[in-house]
């Protein structure tokens, strides 16, 4: 990894979290061809310092301080200090016995602080805390719940529409989707978008290539107005609930509430949104800016989630601006704690105990 002299604003513990918890990388970074393993990390020391990292790797044990800011000679005489007292704890018990090796980690290490390590046979290591953080967020977007998510653009707007073939799975359940379109005199194509679009919302399921109500499509079929075409306040309300609980549960979720999320950051500039503004905000929020990549296709799948927000309640369109609506802002406000809960996930404690 290449260091330099450039500003370094992060605080140490975030980069002993990321060391800590990917032994590869701090492999790579010491230059150790052995695996490593992190025995401690902040192991406190018979004289009360601290320890940041030690690891074992090819019958050794790897001392590590760590720095975020230029080497000077005062973290040499602390890892040379610490260095002396690992033999201590290796008696104790505390630490397996073995050869130790020393290394102070800095950004950037002067050429008399390097030599002021050799003299203490200690190894200076230069790193980039920029490429710490950066393999950090490429394993963290992996593991994040919307980084696996696609929002597509569905091509259908009308949710009040997917009210007959929600009746018709009510009364014969598990259809194909021939035969869902021949009951409900739809289009084929109508049909298996829409269906698409009731699974993402958690209403239907998909067997065999046959579909059926879900528990929630029950609860949804039973709050529908017999014959209508516009989703009911209870059908609105069930829809809202399932998002507002499962933000994160598909790619139709995280259109609808990112849409209302969008609307209530641009109104703090603008108010009413425009659509034109709003479309290339969202687009970017739903991390789709290379497949939208036409203005008109960002503006038609920004179109058509604030029309599914504004049939459940959340936005309200007017012409090209878009609204807040009441019962969108208390949506937007408990949605960040269903979000917080699930998005930590990801970042579950992995750390080592403390010494």
């Amino acid at each position: 990894m290449t260091a330099s002299r450039e500003p370094v604003v992060v605080r140490e513990r975030q980069i002993e979290d990321i060391l800590a918890t990917d032994a590869d990388l701090l492999g790579q970074i010491l230059g150790v061809a052995a695996p490593l393993r992190v025995l401690a990390r902040q192991l406190e020391l018979p004289d009360g310092g601290r320890l940041d990292l030690i690891c074992l790797g090819g019958g050794c044990l790897h001392l590590i301080e760590l720095k975020v800011e230029p080497a000077r000679a005062e973290f040499v005489q602390q890892t040379a200090r610490y260095l002396e007292q690992v033999p201590t704890l290796q008696r104790q018990g505390a630490l397996p016995n073995g050869a130790v090796q020393g290394y102070l980690l800095s950004p950037y290490i002067p050429a008399r602080v390097r030599r002021a390590c050799q003299t203490a046979q200690i190894h200076a290591v230069a790193y980039a805390p920029a490429r710490v953080l950066e393999r950090f967020y490429s394993g963290f977007e992996r593991r994040m719940l919307p980084h696996r998510l696609i929002t597509h653009n569905h091509g259908v707007w009308h949710l009040g529409v997917t009210n007959p073939i929600v009746a018709q799975l009510m009364q014969t359940p598990a259809q194909a989707v021939d035969a869902l379109a021949k009951g409900t005199g739809l289009a084929k194509s109508t049909v298996a978008s829409y269906l698409t679009l009731l699974e993402q919302l958690g209403v239907v399921q998909q067997e065999a290539k046959r579909y059926r109500l879900t528990p929630l499509g029950e609860q949804y079929a039973r709050a529908m107005t017999p014959g209508s075409r516009t989703i009911s306040e209870g059908q609105a309300e069930v829809l809202r609930e399932f998002i507002l609980r499962n933000p994160f549960a598909s790619g139709g979720t995280l259109g609808i509430f990112t849409v209302v999320e969008c609307v209530a950051s641009l109104a703090k500039n603008q108010y009413p949104v425009p659509l034109e503004l709003l479309s290339d905000t969202f687009t970017l929020a739903v991390g789709n800016q290379t497949r939208w990549n036409q203005p008109k296709t960002r503006r038609d799948a920004t179109r058509m989630y604030v029309e599914y927000a504004a049939q459940l309640g959340l936005l309200a369109r007017v012409g090209d601006r878009v609204y807040l609506t009441p019962t969108g802002a208390r949506f937007n406000l408990m949605l960040q704690l269903h979000k917080s809960i699930q998005l930590a996930a990801p970042l579950a404690d992995e750390r080592l105990p403390q010494g």
